[in-house]
């Protein structure tokens, strides 16, 4: 989770004690417009990293904004894994004449599954597409997997029906932690935090006519 919030707003609140509630004021709206802007990086440093797309990527960082009573506000990812069919996967065939096909998983009649096609790493990354033929897509069950009704990639564990496993990806927050623990986020976010922080306070100066230098 990303934690958004001013450094030093004490001290300027006693500064400015005569006016603090348009302190809060002009905190809370710099602070809401740095997770506006953070969400929108964290959602390209994430894909700079991860192939996945912008809009799957922005809707699993979830903003929880700031208010007058409440001056912080935060960013938090989904933590859940992503299923590799989020990373282009492909469904692999070969010719095989006896075969029915599967519209399902976009096989053709006449060719039958030979593995599934991945690229999870960013093009950024010099990621490139992995091949697994023991793979296969698959229909995730109503109710028996968290992605139920969802195509999933799997591998055969056994030979009964149900005997398989869906292999997952990084989740958002996991790709997201990682980015943070490098430095990648917090100075930009800090960065705008501090330049609408301040056109926020020279405005409520303004309107409270106290002078700036």
């Amino acid at each position: 989770m990303l934690t958004i919030k001013i450094e030093g707003l004490k001290e300027t609140q006693k500064k400015y004690r005569r006016i603090s509630g348009r302190v809060d004021h002009a905190a809370f709206r710099a602070i809401n417009e740095a997770v506006d802007q953070g969400r929108t990086l964290s959602s390209k440093v994430v894909r700079s990293q991860v192939n996945l797309k912008a809009k799957y990527v922005k809707d699993r960082i979830v903003p929880r904004k700031a208010n007058a009573g409440n001056l912080v506000g935060t960013l938090t990812a989904r933590s859940r894994p992503t299923l590799l069919t989020r990373f282009e996967s492909k469904q692999l065939t070969r010719g095989r004449k006896t075969a029915k096909g599967d519209p399902a998983r976009g096989i053709k009649p006449g060719r039958r599954q030979a593995g599934v096609s991945y690229r999870i790493k960013s093009a950024q990354r010099g990621g490139g597409r992995e091949k697994n033929k023991k793979f296969f897509m698959i229909r995730l069950k109503k109710g028996g997997e968290k992605n139920a009704g969802a195509m999933g990639v799997a591998v055969r564990t056994g030979r009964g029906v149900n005997a398989y496993k869906v292999f997952l990806g990084p989740s958002v927050d996991q790709v997201l932690r990682g980015a943070i623990n490098q430095g990648d986020i917090y100075p930009g976010i800090n960065k705008v935090l501090g330049k609408e922080f301040d056109r926020q306070m020279r405005r409520e100066l303004k309107r409270a006519r106290i002078n700036v230098a």
